[in-house]
C-alpha cells in the first residue's frame, strides 16, 4: 500500500513536468504542501522525492527545495506515448481492433507513439502491462473494457489501477460503471437512440411483435440497445413478451443465439415477427439456424443486427452502423488535450442501413404469421 500511494506522488509529480506546470529550474511545493493536497503521508511524498532525486529528474537544494531539472527537458520530449489497453487483439476488422485505425491516425496526426497492449481476457495481465507503462514512461491510457459476463468489477479494479497510478485514461466502447455512474472520460456511440430508430422504422412498416437478443446483464451498451427497443415500444402503447426479451448465452461467439432460435421455434407462439440483434455476428447466426427449417428471410421473419460489420452483399442485413474510426479519433483527442479540467463523456451518433433482412416483402408479410406458424409445426412435427 505504501509502494502503491508513493507511485501515485511520483506519477503526479511527473505528469506536471510534463504538462509544463513545473517548467524547467522551477522549485516544486514542500512535503507537506502535496501530502495535504493528495490525501498521502508526508513520509510518503519524502520517498516520491527521493526516487525522482535518483532518476535525475529533481535536485534538491538542503534548506531550499526541491527543483526540477534539466534532465526533465528530456522526459517531457520522450513523453510523446500513450497506450491503448484492449481485451484482445484476436484480428483488426472485428472486436476492440475495430477502434484502432481511428486511433492510429489521430496518434499519426498529432506526433504521438501508440503501444498496444492485450489482456488476451485475461484480467490478471493488467499487472505486467503496468510494469511495461512503467519501464517505457507512459502515463496515458486509451481503454477499451472486457466485455465477458460478470466483468464489470474487473474493468472497475483497472481503473482504480490508472488513477493509484495517476494514469490519464479516456475509456471507449463500454461505459465503466460503479453503482450507476460512468467513470472517467467516456466516448461511446449512442445505441440506444439508434435503437429506438430502428424499431420507429419497424413498427411504420406494420411490425408489432418484436424479439430482442441481447448480451450479458451489465454490459453498458447491450443495456443501451435493449432499453431503446422498450422504451420506443412503450411510446407506441405496444407490450412486449418477456419471452420475447431474451439475453444470449455466454457461449464461444459462432453459437451465440442458436439456442434462443430453437427456444423460439419450440414455442406455442413460434418466432416474433422480427429478430433484433445486439451485434451482426448474433444476426448471422439467427440467418444460419433459420435456414435449415427453410424459414425465409425476409418473407417469414424480419432480422436486424448492429454495428454494420458483416460484408457480404448476398446476406443482404440491416444494421445500425457506427462510427468507430470517430470514436478513435475522438478518445485520442481527449486523451491528449491539456487545457481542461472537467470529464468528459460523450456518446456519437448511429445510422441505420436498411437492407433486405429487415425489408418486407408487399402484399405477402400479413399474411405470414399462419403461414409460418403451420409451416413450423410441419418442420418440428
Amino acid at each position: 500500500m505504501a509502494n502503491t500511494a508513493k507511485n501515485k506522488v511520483i506519477g503526479a509529480i511527473r505528469q506536471s513536468i510534463i504538462e509544463g506546470k513545473y517548467p524547467i529550474a522551477s522549485r516544486l511545493p514542500t512535503e507537506l504542501e502535496i501530502a495535504s493536497v493528495m490525501g498521502v503521508a508526508r513520509g510518503t511524498v519524502r520517498g516520491a522525492f527521493k526516487d525522482l532525486c535518483a532518476e535525475g529528474i529533481l535536485e534538491e537544494k538542503r534548506g531550499i527545495g526541491r527543483f526540477v531539472t534539466q534532465k526533465a527537458a528530456e522526459l517531457r520530449a520522450e513523453n510523446r506515448k500513450f497506450a491503448v489497453i484492449l481485451p484482445s487483439l484476436d484480428g483488426r476488422d472485428a472486436g476492440p481492433g475495430i477502434f484502432l485505425g481511428g486511433i492510429e491516425r489521430a496518434a499519426a496526426a498529432a506526433d504521438w507513439e501508440v503501444s498496444i497492449f492485450s489482456l488476451a481476457h485475461d484480467p490478471t495481465k493488467i499487472d505486467g502491462i503496468f510494469e511495461k507503462l512503467r519501464a517505457r514512461g507512459i502515463s496515458r491510457v486509451l481503454f477499451i473494457p472486457l466485455s465477458e459476463e460478470n466483468a464489470m468489477e474487473s474493468n472497475n479494479i483497472i481503473i482504480d489501477r490508472f488513477e493509484a497510478e495517476n494514469l490519464r485514461y479516456v475509456v471507449l466502447d463500454i461505459a465503466v460503471q460503479r453503482s450507476g455512474i460512468i467513470r472517467g472520460d467516456f466516448v461511446g456511440t449512442d445505441g440506444y437512440r439508434a435503437m429506438r430508430e430502428v424499431v420507429q422504422h419497424l413498427i411504420g412498416e406494420g411490425v408489432r411483435r418484436f424479439g430482442f437478443l441481447g448480451v450479458f446483464p451489465g454490459i453498458y451498451s447491450g443495456e443501451q440497445r435493449r432499453c431503446g427497443v422498450i422504451d420506443e415500444l412503450r411510446r407506441h402503447n405496444i407490450s412486449m413478451r418477456e419471452s420475447d426479451l431474451l439475453t444470449i448465452d455466454d457461449v464461444p461467439l459462432a453459437e451465440q443465439g442458436r439456442n434462443q432460435i430453437r427456444n423460439w421455434l419450440n414455442s406455442p407462439d413460434g418466432l416474433p415477427e422480427v429478430i433484433l440483434c445486439v451485434h451482426d455476428q448474433l444476426a448471422i447466426n439467427v440467418l444460419d439456424e433459420l435456414a435449415p427449417h427453410d424459414i425465409r428471410v425476409p418473407n417469414q421473419v424480419l432480422v436486424t443486427g448492429f454495428d454494420d460489420l458483416a460484408t457480404d452483399e448476398s446476406i443482404g442485413l440491416s444494421s445500425v452502423r457506427q462510427p468507430f474510426d470517430r470514436v478513435g479519433t475522438r478518445a485520442v483527442e481527449l486523451l491528449l488535450d491539456d487545457h481542461r479540467d472537467s470529464v468528459i463523456q460523450e456518446l456519437l451518433p448511429c445510422e441505420f442501413i436498411a437492407r433486405r433482412s429487415s425489408r418486407i416483402p408487399r402484399g405477402t408479410y400479413h399474411q405470414k404469421r399462419d403461414v409460418h406458424s403451420s409451416h413450423k409445426k410441419e418442420q418440428l412435427s
